[in-house]
């Protein structure tokens, strides 16, 4: 008989049936048959695109509005009767797309005869509330009105959003199409964000939701869909409202319009907006991540680019000359929903103000395509090194003070503030680069600072063997190469005595080697041609052998051995250098 108690059984039992249910639920996909009997449906109306044979709008909405109420009183008995809440998931969903359905169906309708049109959506818009209250309070979900009104809110849009063209078509006001088009997404985006307060609180908006979905599955996984249908809403909106007179017969035919990309960008970073509230209310890694990640695709989206059909770049030329290139603008806007989000405490954030700085150095607001970019300007260099800087010494941040003087040097270089030195420009940039490595990491305090000015040291080795090398030929400023040697050794030995830190003191020692070294090759270069001497070889052979005897004495009397004493202790504070 097993000695292990029950309480102990219990707790390992229980792990292997929740995985096991958990894997169950990952690889046994919900009810197939919903989805294929809605897409039968849909195929079967055509959306009135069809041509011969189409049915009129107002059968369409018949049709699609009977079944969503059939859907919702399906989904209703399955839950009550047998429980079955995945498969109601499901419908939940399609009766969704059923909704966005219907608001496509009168727009035909809404162009040709607007009073029909208008009673059409009122008739979507009153299924659409009415199913959702069948199967919300038929299932006994809660849905606070935190949750509730935006999602009315958001489905009043999709349905009557296209109301206000109807007066510009009235009058031909086609030249107001495509920014009343643009302006569906920018109200969807600003009716998203009301969502923010509920958000804010996190799983406590919505209690016990009287579903088996936890937050933020319920009902995070509801306004996605939701902002799904908003997406193709905008889509069709564009092609059902916009003229598009610039477009010939056959891109008409192709449904081609002035949509684009960048028209996703106001929803997307709506939602970005949620996520980063998440985040912060929440410390969730994966929802950080996304909170970081959506703003950059946003950008990336707002490229209009010069390709397309002739509506849209004739669109793309007006928004440019009238308010500003979309990713311009886009850089602006995530600039600022990036620095609000590090003024709230959200890790990294920070860090995309600093590149959404850099880059409105290349992006003006007339850029439409990456091919236009040719030049940068420096200044956000300099914006960029005084924002990682700042913070970095007074938060005490080595890897911030240490990008930021990077920033700066390459704005010193960018200005041409480098030429005319005696030392090459590419040099020049990579000493300072070395020299900033080496201090950031000597004066800084923090747990980096160690690796940061091992770093700078070893890359000073580095490059004083490459420049011992080259004391052996003539320069054009004689003194230069012993000079930049002697600097090389000075350094390391300063900061590695400052800070106690044997490496970089190692650094330094070998630094003075290369440096010793070179000062009598070039001296002996400068001998052969002042004086033709023909024996610097044998001068040269003869030092070597001096130093190899030296070295041997020094064996002999034990000096290796104190010298490694100094140069590596071995009363080392945990380990580490004492800096």
């Amino acid at each position: 008989m097993s000695t292990t108690p029950l309480r102990d059984q219990a707790l390992i039992i229980a792990p292997t049936q929740q995985s096991r249910s958990w894997l169950r639920r990952l690889l046994s996909p919900p009810n197939p048959f919903y989805l294929l009997s809605a897409a039968f449906i849909l195929h079967s109306t055509g959306l009135g695109i069809s041509g011969a044979g189409e049915l009129p709008a107002t059968v369409i909405v018949g049709i699609v509005g009977g079944y969503v109420l059939l859907l919702s009183t399906i989904g209703f008995g399955i839950v009550r009767l047998w429980n079955v809440w995945d498969d109601a998931r499901s419908i939940l969903l399609i009766v969704m797309l059923l909704f966005l359905e219907m608001a496509l169906a009168a727009d035909r309708p809404l162009v040709e005869h607007s009073v029909l049109g208008v009673r059409l959506l009122l008739i979507g818009l009153t299924i659409t509330i009415l199913a959702t209250e069948i199967i919300l309070r038929g299932l006994r979900m809660r849905l606070p009105f935190a949750f509730r009104g935006p999602l009315y809110l958001l489905w009043s849009l999709l349905f009557l959003y296209p109301l206000i063209m109807l007066d510009p078509l009235a009058h031909r006001e086609y030249a107001l199409m495509p920014w009343l088009t643009l302006g569906f997404p920018v109200a969807c985006g600003c009716g998203i964000l009301t969502l923010l307060p509920a958000v804010r609180r996190g799983p406590s908006s919505v209690g016990e939701s009287g579903t088996p979905w936890e937050w933020p599955w319920y009902p995070g996984t509801l306004f996605v869909f939701l902002g799904l249908c908003l997406l193709a809403r905008s889509a069709a909106i564009c092609v059902s409202f916009d003229p598009a007179f610039a477009l010939d017969f056959n891109a008409a035919w192709n449904f081609q319009s002035v949509w684009g990309p960048y028209f996703t960008v106001p929803i997307l970073l709506a939602f970005a907006v949620l996520l980063m509230e998440a985040a912060i209310a929440r410390r969730h890694w994966a929802t950080h991540l996304a909170a970081l990640f959506l703003p950059a695709l946003c950008v990336g989206l707002s490229i209009p680019g010069s390709e397309g059909n002739a509506a849209y770049r004739e669109f793309v030329i007006q928004l440019v000359e009238n308010v500003g290139s979309p990713l311009w603008l886009m850089l602006l806007a995530a600039g600022g929903l990036y620095a609000v989000a590090a003024v709230r405490g959200l890790a990294l954030a920070w860090r995309g103000v600093v590149f959404c700085v850099l880059a409105l150095g290349a992006v003006t607001p007339e850029t439409i395509d990456l091919r236009q970019i040719t030049h940068a300007e420096p200044w956000p260099l300099l914006v960029a090194a005084g924002m990682l800087m700042l913070p970095g010494v007074i938060q005490h941040r080595s890897r911030w003070v240490l990008e930021g003087s990077l920033y700066a040097i390459g704005a010193v270089w960018a200005y041409d503030w480098l030429d005319g030195q005696v030392i090459s420009e590419m040099r020049l940039v990579a000493t300072l680069a070395m020299t900033a490595t080496l201090l950031v990491g000597g004066l800084m305090r923090d747990a980096a600072a160690q690796s940061i000015r091992r770093l700078g040291s070893t890359t000073m080795v580095v490059a004083a063997g490459e420049m011992c090398l080259q004391t052996s030929v003539l320069h054009a400023v004689r003194w230069l190469p012993v000079a930049y040697l002697f600097y090389m050794a000075l350094l390391p030995a300063v900061i590695g005595g400052w800070c106690r830190d044997p490496f970089v003191r190692s650094s330094g020692a070998i630094n003075g080697v290369k440096w010793y070294t070179g000062t009598l090759l070039q001296v002996s270069v400068l001998l052969r041609e002042w004086y033709a001497w023909a024996g610097w070889r044998s001068f040269l052979w003869g030092i070597a052998m001096l130093h190899v005897a030296v070295a041997a004495s020094a064996i002999k009397g034990g000096v290796h051995r104190r010298m490694l004493s100094v140069l590596l202790p071995s009363r080392v504070v945990g380990g580490r250098s004492s800096c």
